[in-house]
């Protein structure tokens, strides 16, 4: 309860907080990049998606429940971004123990309800998804989804070392960590894809697309359906490390092969890099070249 009522009294002094350390702020560029190929054995076609997320992250200073952080989107003179969305900007403390939490949950509630409002959506839209602008979207009202953004792109992992394990949500068991014979400084991992968390996957990504074209399509069945695929592959993680042993760089390989009885089977291929890059939050310059 003290926590809550800190963040409160938090959220009242954020303004006077932010003016108070903007010339002196500290911030890193988080970035993502991917790169996907998918092609049919058969050589009958094939497919191929890029593109990435970028996030600054300026550091204001320690409060009395942890460390203050403003996270954004990159913005024009004119103080725009390219995103139709509520998320950004927003406050987020770094307790004691390393987790996040919001600074200003009722000011970022106020502005879901304002996004709600311009469009014309009524909140019963909540959770569904749609598509437009050639993009698949979700009608999201969750706060904590800016958290889950952040964490996409947040590479403070504990201090990692050599033989360590390392998990991955769709490797079969865990990994030992090894050095890498690409790189200096490196750290990888190779995991066996499991086949059940490789279908429960689909089984979401089936849904979401039924929801979106608007078809009847029931978890019982995407799970059926789901079951007659076989998958075969591997995941490789990355992660380059500074001399002090901080995870500057994170980089995700996955190769496997996706097979049904009724299509044949499928080559996939991809790859995902996050890193961190210094930048002058005055200036919006980069301090060093990105890693």
């Amino acid at each position: 309860m003290r926590v809550l009522f800190s963040l409160l009294a938090l959220s009242a002094l954020l303004p006077s907080l932010i003016s108070a350390h903007e010339q002196t702020a500290s911030a890193v560029l988080l970035q993502s990049e991917y790169e996907t190929k998918s092609e049919w054995v058969d050589g009958s076609g094939s497919s191929s998606s890029s593109g990435g997320q970028v996030l600054i992250e300026t550091y204001l200073g320690e409060t009395e429940v942890g460390k203050l952080y403003n996270y954004d989107l990159p913005r024009d003179e004119d103080g725009k971004s390219n995103s139709n969305f509520w998320y950004f900007p927003a406050h987020v403390v770094e307790k004691s123990d390393g987790s996040l939490v919001l600074a200003d949950r009722e000011g970022i509630e106020k502005r879901i309800d304002q996004w709600l409002v311009q469009r014309k959506w009524p909140r019963k839209l909540c959770g569904r998804w749609s598509h437009g602008g050639g993009f698949p979207y979700k009608v999201d009202c969750d706060p904590d989804s800016i958290l889950r953004q952040i964490a996409e792109l947040d590479l403070r992992f504990p201090k990692l070392v050599e033989g360590q394990t390392f998990e991955h949500p769709l490797g079969k068991e865990p990994a030992v960590l090894r050095p890498s014979e690409d790189s200096e400084n490196s750290l990888k991992a190779v995991f066996e894809l499991s086949t059940d968390a490789a279908r429960k996957d689909e089984v979401e990504q089936a849904l979401i697309l039924a929801e979106m074209l608007d078809e009847d399509l029931t978890r019982e069945q995407a799970e059926a359906e789901a079951l007659e695929t076989s998958y075969n592959g591997s995941i490789t993680v990355e992660f380059v490390l500074d001399e002090a042993g901080k995870v500057i760089s994170k980089t995700e390989y996955a190769s496997f092969t996706v097979s049904t009885p009724n299509d044949g089977s499928k080559k996939k291929e991809a790859r995902t890099r996050v890193f961190r890059t210094p930048f002058d939050p005055m200036t919006g310059g980069l301090l060093q070249s990105p890693t």
